[in-house]
């Protein structure tokens, strides 16, 4: 199952995303990947929830991976791991970041 999320993920709608993962993950065996190709901020609130939802999967047997980044996600994400390496297994290999759409608060749909 994928998860694509649009707009920002802050300390107002990282709890809903958080939500949303943990939602999914109640219907095992269901793997979900979190597309942010279309996220304009994220901030450590956000990280920590996906951090929090990859955990979380692991523990129930299925996987939280982040798939596409936008280039904001893309910058984020070197920024942190230049400093604190992330679990190897958070990420899919999709290749170069995909360019943001316009912003929004937060904005979510399954396929």
């Amino acid at each position: 199952m994928t998860l694509r999320v649009g707009g920002e993920i802050d300390l107002d709608t990282a709890p809903v995303l958080e939500a949303e993962i943990y939602a999914w993950l109640r219907c095992p065996p269901v793997a979900v990947t979190v597309d942010l190709s279309s996220v304009t901020f994220i901030d450590c609130s956000g990280l920590n929830s996906l951090l929090r939802s990859h955990a979380r999967a692991a523990r129930e047997h299925t996987t939280v991976r982040i798939g596409p980044v936008s280039a904001t996600m893309d910058r984020f994400l070197t920024l942190v791991c230049a400093m604190h390496p992330l679990p190897d297994d958070l990420f899919q290999n999709h290749g170069q970041p995909v360019p943001a759409t316009a912003p929004a608060l937060l904005a979510l749909s399954i396929t």
